[in-house]
Parts: structure tokens; C-alpha cells; sequence
């Protein structure tokens, strides 16, 4: 039986009869990844706000304007701070599991 937060995968060999775990999957690591990638992406986003002017950004951002000289700082907080949590939810996901304090 697999323990919580994990996934356990099984697959067939070639008698029926039989089957062999081939991988098991944390979902806690995947989570930890991807919450490190999206934090990253969106600390990297708020330094493109706060440096480019919005006629500089690329289209498909939130905030393009063609021909304006204005940057977008409220945009680039949002972004930082959403990156922060992210990064934050990450540590907080990775750390072991907590002593039990014993019972009185």
C-alpha cells in the first residue's frame, strides 16, 4: 500500500500472473519543482516589468502598450510578490517530516 502523498505506479510483466512496482512517484517533489520553476519565472518577470517600459514588453504581457515610456511597477510587485509565495510554499513543501513532541 502506498504511503500518503505518494502515487504508485505497477506494470505487467510478461506473465499475467505476476506484476512488478516499477516507479513510484512523489507528489511533494513535483509540487516542490515546479512551485521553484514558476517562482523563478515570476521573479525574473517582475525584474522585465520594472526594467522595460511598456512599449518594450512583448505583446502577449499583461500591460503592452505601443508607444508608452511608462513602467509597469505595480505589475512587477504583483509578479515579485507571487514569485516569493511560490518560492515560500516550496520551502515550507520540502521540509521533513516534524518530530511528534511526546504526549503528557
Amino acid at each position: 500500500m502506498p504511503q500518503p502523498g505518494r502515487i504508485a505506479f505497477r506494470c505487467l510483466c510478461d506473465r499475467r500472473t505476476e506484476s512488478v512496482s516499477c516507479a513510484v512517484v512523489e507528489r511533494g517533489r513535483l509540487l516542490v519543482w515546479l512551485a521553484v520553476v514558476v517562482g523563478l519565472a515570476l521573479i525574473a518577470l517582475a525584474v522585465v516589468y520594472w526594467a522595460e517600459p511598456a512599449k518594450s514588453l512583448p505583446s502577449w504581457l499583461p500591460g503592452h502598450e505601443a508607444g508608452s515610456n511608462h513602467h509597469h511597477v505595480k505589475h512587477g510587485i504583483a509578479s515579485f510578490l507571487l514569485g516569493l509565495a511560490c518560492l515560500v510554499f516550496a520551502w515550507f513543501r520540502s521540509a521533513g517530516p516534524r518530530p511528534r513532541s511526546a504526549a503528557a
